[in-house]
């Protein structure tokens, strides 16, 4: 999905000389949660980093957020208070690959808060 953006321009009948142009930008509907839950972390820049969409698009809104991923077994593959970047799929942004699997995580959208949201994310290599 991607935004449209169609610019218009406003004239008055009775005086043609006065006008007004403006842009209209069309959004798709979406899940203000909405997440892509599956990466593939090959260095293409398709699919590489696992975002939590909210987050990219309004950063302003979790200025105290943190964002944590476990393994299946319950440890931590990364534990983030500035997660706008997302994961890139490797152990604590080590540059050291996590193995292909599933992935848990806990976003806390402002710690100290009662809300948080929770998922999945598949890495495929």
């Amino acid at each position: 999905t991607r935004t449209h953006e169609l610019p218009y321009r406003i004239t008055s009948m009775r005086c043609p000389d006065r006008s007004g142009t403006a842009l209209l930008r069309i959004l798709p509907d979406r899940d203000p949660n909405a997440t892509t839950n599956g990466i593939t972390p090959n260095g293409d820049g398709i699919n590489d980093v696992f975002l939590l969409e909210d987050l990219v698009a309004n950063p302003e809104d979790f200025p105290n957020h943190q964002l944590l991923i476990y393994d299946r077994w319950g440890n931590s593959v990364m534990d983030s208070r500035n997660a706008v970047g997302g994961w890139d799929g490797t152990w604590h942004g080590s540059g050291k690959p996590v193995p292909a699997g599933t992935y848990y995580f806990t976003f806390r959208r402002s710690i100290g808060d009662g809300q948080v949201d929770y998922g999945e994310v598949v890495v495929i290599r």
